[in-house]
């Protein structure tokens, strides 16, 4: 098998991204952060953050609670403000308290996604059968007593970028990469690891962060392909660590979250331990419907369109949620592929996306799905910008 058809990585050599490296969802309000289930507060004083990690620490509390997308426009031209005042979480940090970035990285659809869901223990990050579903950087925050780490789940690496979409989903990875204390290179074990092995090693000159492969979907080899693969990437890799895993079952996963909470400097904690994303519920609930179309349609389909939820009204219990979104494509030729014969493929759509909103806020939702035509809009930097990306 080649394995000369990706270049390898690092500052020198990763020319294709241009980086140089120096339990169930509990919501509350919208512009609220995605928190986890209510813990007990004690009142704190943590340990001073590492140099490391003073600038982050200060950057991580400003936007706690909304997401760091420009400013949505709301109902009668009011605007969210471009920064919020982080609340003042109480939680006492141990000594020793560790708290740092974690980036996945890899090539399309080598399970990152689902690795984040399973290191997070809940569903966070949307999963399909389809190369490149993940096109925001995400951040999941996994907390321990002991630690927080701040894991960024990255689209996959894109060689060739044919559009200003793919400009700005690499920059995330660039990003990500740049603002991590430890990287985990995830490769599809079953589907030519060797050739992905030669696009995510590190070059000679690699002076970035701590990196380890995981080989995940292992459950798919037999014992003595794993024990193979593991020995040829141990050997000819240049990683500090090779784990085998199966992030969809959950094995092996404990051993890579040890690894990674390792690497982690000390420093406290950075969100409130209670938050398990930065983004908002209106975030989720675009991201939910845009699951349902790369589940629903085929082809060009779910990658030419997108989705932006432009209102939610949360009715606080007094009536069903309002959703309300707009399913973007590219061409005219799209809209009739959208609805299908007499609105049948709309309607499917919007059922199953409306019962997965519902389980993911825990109350009854009335959503209200449009599809627009935005010419081209993947091409046009402002476009993409204006569409949350």
């Amino acid at each position: 098998m080649s394995a000369t058809a990706n270049p390898p990585l690092g500052p020198a050599a990763y020319h294709h991204i241009d980086c140089k490296v120096s339990a169930p969802w509990t919501v509350h309000r919208l512009h609220k952060p995605l928190l986890r289930p209510p813990i007990p507060q004690t009142p704190n004083s943590g340990p001073q953050a590492t140099s490391r990690n003073v600038k982050r620490h200060a950057r991580a509390k400003r936007p706690l609670g909304k997401s760091a997308e420009p400013a949505i426009q709301l109902e009668d031209g009011e605007r969210l403000p471009e920064d919020l005042d982080a609340p003042d979480f109480t939680e006492e940090d141990p000594p020793g308290h560790r708290t740092g970035y974690v980036a996945l990285i890899g090539w399309p659809n080598a399970g990152k996604s689902t690795l984040l869901n399973a290191m997070l223990g809940q569903k966070l990050s949307i999963v399909t059968r389809k190369a490149q579903t993940t096109r925001h950087k995400l951040l999941g925050i996994l907390s321990e007593p002991d630690y927080q780490m701040i894991l960024f789940d990255t689209p996959g690496i894109i060689q060739h970028q044919k559009n200003e979409l793919d400009k700005r989903m690499m920059s995330n990875v660039q990003q990500a990469m740049k603002d991590s204390e430890a990287m985990l290179a995830v490769i599809d074990a079953a589907h030519k690891p060797l050739q992905d092995l030669a696009g995510l090693q590190p070059g000679p000159d690699w002076s970035g962060p701590p990196l380890a492969m995981v080989l995940n979907k292992v459950d798919l080899l037999t014992t003595q392909q794993q024990a193979d693969l593991k020995q040829h990437f141990l050997e000819n890799s240049q990683v500090e660590e090779v784990f085998l895993a199966s992030a969809a079952s959950g094995g092996g996963v404990a051993a890579v979250r040890e690894w990674a909470a390792s690497k982690l400097p000390e420093g406290p904690s950075l969100y409130s331990k209670e938050v398990v994303s930065e983004r908002p519920e209106r975030f989720f609930l675009a991201e939910i419907l845009r699951e349902k179309v790369f589940e629903q349609y085929r082809q060009e389909i779910p990658y030419c369109s997108t989705v932006q939820v432009y209102n939610y009204i949360d009715r606080e219990g007094k009536g069903k949620d309002l959703v309300e979104a707009n399913i973007v494509v590219e061409r005219e030729a799209h809209r009739p592929i959208i609805l299908g014969r007499n609105g049948s493929a709309l309607k499917a759509l919007s059922t199953a996306a409306r019962i997965s909103m519902e389980h993911f806020l825990g109350k009854e939702v009335y959503l209200d799905l449009s599809v627009k035509v935005q010419d081209k809009w993947r091409d046009s930097l402002q476009s993409v910008q204006q569409l949350g990306y």
